[in-house]
């Protein structure tokens, strides 16, 4: 595939999946935009990092299965996120410690 025909893909993939992304995306965000409401701006910011963290492999998931063919439900894609969370969340404080 050239590059063009992969970019393609991925737009259509992410077209065709969209609704399922925002519910993904509004179950990690809407609780973090209540608390940002009464809380000051860098723990804000630092709650959004938080957020990002942890929206990232849900959707990583969520795609994968789409991709090879099988049908995933929100709550699946969480599901299958959480069984490994203790194992991203090393991943990710190895990346911060390597960073430094």
């Amino acid at each position: 595939m050239s590059i063009g025909d992969i970019l393609d893909e991925a737009v259509n993939l992410y077209r065709q999946n969209f609704w399922m992304l925002i519910q993904i995306s509004v179950w990690i965000y809407a609780p973090f935009a209540l608390l940002s409401l009464v809380i000051p701006l860098e723990l804000t910011n630092f709650l959004e990092r938080i957020a990002m963290i942890f929206l990232s492999p849900v959707v990583t998931v969520a795609i994968s299965e789409r991709i090879l063919g099988r049908d995933i439900s929100v709550a699946g894609a969480y599901l299958r996120m959480g069984n490994k969370l203790f194992t991203f969340i090393r991943v990710i404080l190895l990346a911060v410690v390597m960073d430094r």
